[in-house]
């Protein structure tokens, strides 16, 4: 990855940033609760999964951001949902590469979205709304932060999977 300036703003434009799946239900038993709810029964532990690629030329990218419930769990809110952001290199003021961005910074662009989708979808819920508590998407070491897209270029980070907790 070649530098950049650390002291100016990356030189990257949001192209779009939409909704690529959502799926959301309650466990079957939701009516019927042996217990009282609580944040860890109705979502528990989920996992968070980005994705990214570059394009041949650097100038293009795509960022996805998966949050899923674990079925095994047997949360009481059950949700499947990706996100995904297209971004450009500012031809205006370019700064870091492209690659290095959708590496490094690219699923945390995502995440206040994907917190706000989870928190709506899970408000019109039994239990009320769910919130993702933050996460550091940057601090995962090298080769666990970014699983590349098959038909995009690789970039030397290559799979990310994390593991979070929601609070209600």
């Amino acid at each position: 990855m070649s530098s950049h300036d650390s002291s100016k703003q990356p030189g990257v434009k949001i192209g779009q940033i939409f909704l690529e799946r959502a799926n959301f239900s309650h466990r079957g038993d939701y009516l019927a609760p042996s217990a009282p709810p609580t944040p860890d029964t109705v979502v528990g532990t989920i996992n968070v999964e980005a994705q990214g690629g570059v394009s041949t030329d650097g100038k293009n990218g795509l960022v996805r951001l998966h949050v899923s419930t674990i079925p095994e769990n047997r949360p009481f809110y059950e949700f499947d949902i990706s996100m995904v952001a297209l971004v450009t290199v500012d031809g205006d003021a370019p700064n870091m590469p492209l690659e290095q961005y959708v590496a490094t910074l690219g699923s945390a662009l995502l995440y206040p979205f994907m917190r706000q989708l989870v928190a709506d979808l899970t408000g019109r819920g039994r239990f009320g709304p769910v919130w993702l508590n933050p996460i550091n998407l940057t601090a995962a070491p090298p080769g666990e932060l970014v699983k590349s897209l098959p038909k995009l270029r690789e970039h030397s980070r290559s799979t990310k999977k994390a593991r979070a907790k929601a609070r209600s």
